[in-house]
């Protein structure tokens, strides 16, 4: 999941860009889906370091 969103989230950025002449359902689609894919990439980074964290801290069974 957070390799789809490192494709999808500038890739939405990219083409809901406010610089080309697009239709406005498109643009809007583009926002919403960069919007909720930044949102679960972020969720996704705090859940993969708080796992990090956990076998360094927790288990201590050389993950980290």
């Amino acid at each position: 999941m957070l390799y789809v969103c490192m494709i999808v989230v500038p890739l939405s950025g990219y083409t809901g860009g406010g610089r080309r002449r697009r239709s406005r359902v498109l643009k809007e689609l583009c926002s919403q889906v960069h919007l909720v894919t930044v949102i679960v990439y972020i969720t996704l980074i705090a859940i993969h370091i708080t796992a990090a964290l956990k076998h360094l801290l927790v288990d201590r069974d050389g993950v980290f």
